[in-house]
């Protein structure tokens, strides 16, 4: 009895399993170890290319870091490629000893002054040989600088009234190169002050001992003590520690916000296949349009910063306005070019264009020309050369005119970078368009229908 009622029991247990049951199949073998993992076609596909890519970026990390270094080889050894002017208005015993100091100072590391004592040249002239981007700077003896020396010398009451740093005037512009001035050109100019004195004091030391006489005056002895100093003549001064960020971290900002706009704009336009489903026309348009008006936005965000932080920098709302133009150019050139790179090449090259492109552009801006080797000299062609020079002369009220030259420059790289972006923009929708398996005529059946 206990026996047939188990037999029934199993019966009823077999009658539950359906007809189409199908067993289940084995797992899939799953590596736990490295050893076992590398035995797998897919993995060593996967090491192969974590090795290239390995690879790729140490070239890359070599040729960057080369190239930035590079840039600044050496450049304290040619400093004297800096062109500056001297000029001696006085015609007496300081304009000359001015002359000769420089010439005894001559150096590598010191910048190459260039002596022009035409009768052509006053003080006026002298400032607009700077301004107009001529020379770095500029030195000039004031004219009757002597006579006003040898009467304080000789008077106790004029020697009262002296003032030393009438006798030298030098001109720069602080806004230009802002990091290399004040290390370079403005250290340069103070010295010639010292070394003018140390020249006159070499030349017509006992002369003008003997102008003081027997009982001179305490006027008199510090007269005798520091005959010559220097002025000043700052064309726009540019004294705020953030001027040193123009050039490299807002360089930076430029380029990125555009890229990651670029990039962003691009995925949602694969994700909802607008470069299928829509014509390139309007994709095209669509996504420029954005790019173009959300940079306008940028802009005016990255000169108001500027503005915001500016720290007492005289500067007026026309040049806030130049400076928010050339940003927005150079940010509708940095979209433009870096989509055309998304139009032909995979994701995986976007980080070593990019940072190839970020490097140079940087490197090009935060040096001037004569203190790099020459063969960075075709960085005169990069955009952010001329987007730096370019607010420079705008910020120091048209000094070291470039707009000439940068313009047309930025604007080339816009309108042919426009060029190849349509061109690779209608490849990328026809690349699209087939993966889809949709043609142009189910484009426009979509967008009949739609409408």
């Amino acid at each position: 009895m206990i026996r047939d009622s188990q037999d029934k029991e199993e019966d009823e247990d077999l009658q539950v399993i359906p007809s189409n049951y199908v067993p289940p199949t084995p797992k899939e073998f799953t590596p736990s170890t490295f050893k076992e993992a590398i035995q797998t076609p897919d993995f060593k596909k996967f090491l192969g290319i974590l090795g290239a890519a390995g690879t790729i970026f140490l070239l890359l990390i070599t040729t960057m870091m080369c190239y930035a270094l590079g840039n600044l080889h050496h450049s304290t050894t040619k400093v004297h490629n800096l062109r500056m002017l001297a000029v001696d208005l006085d015609g007496g015993a300081i304009g000359a000893a001015m002359i000769s100091g420089l010439e005894s100072a001559q150096a590598l590391t010191f910048p190459r002054f260039i002596v022009d004592n035409t009768t052509d040249h006053t003080p006026e002239s002298v400032y607009h040989e700077v301004f107009k981007g001529n020379y770095w700077g500029a030195v000039y003896a004031a004219e009757n600088a002597t006579e006003q020396l040898h009467a304080a010398l000789g008077d106790a009451q004029i020697a009262a009234e002296y003032d030393p740093t009438t006798a030298l005037y030098y001109v720069w512009n602080q806004a230009h190169y802002t990091s290399m001035s004040n290390g370079v050109i403005k250290s340069s100019l103070v010295s010639i002050g010292t070394i003018t004195q140390r020249a006159l004091v070499a030349m017509h030391g006992r002369a003008m001992f003997g102008m003081v006489g027997q009982d001179p005056s305490d006027a008199q002895l510090q007269v005798l003590g520091t005959p010559v100093d220097s002025t000043e003549i700052n064309i726009q001064p540019t004294p705020q520690l953030t001027a040193f960020l123009y050039n490299t971290i807002c360089m930076v900002i430029v380029i990125l916000i555009m890229f990651f706009f670029m990039l962003g704009t691009n995925m949602i336009a694969v994700e909802n296949q607008i470069y299928a489903k829509v014509r390139p026309l309007v994709s095209f348009g669509t996504r420029h349009g954005f790019a173009f008006f959300f940079g306008f936005m940028y802009s005016l965000i990255a000169t108001g910063a500027i503005w915001w932080f500016r720290e007492g920098w005289v500067v007026n709302g026309n040049q806030f306005v130049l400076t928010w133009m050339s940003f927005w150019l150079m940010m509708a050139v940095n979209f433009v070019f870096l989509d055309c790179f998304a139009c032909f090449f995979p994701p995986a090259v976007f980080p070593i264009v990019v940072l190839t492109w970020i490097i140079m552009n940087v490197m090009s801006a935060i040096v001037p020309l004569p203190l790099t080797p020459g063969f960075y000299h075709w960085s005169t062609a990069l955009p952010g050369f001329n987007m730096y020079n370019l607010n420079t002369s705008i910020w120091a009220r048209g000094a070291s005119p470039i707009a000439y030259r940068a313009l047309p420059i930025l604007f080339g790289w816009l309108v042919i970078s426009l060029v190849i972006n349509v061109i690779g923009h209608y490849k990328r929708c026809e690349v699209a368009r087939k993966a889809a398996g949709i043609s142009c005529v189910d484009t426009r059946q979509i967008l009949r229908e739609a409408m």
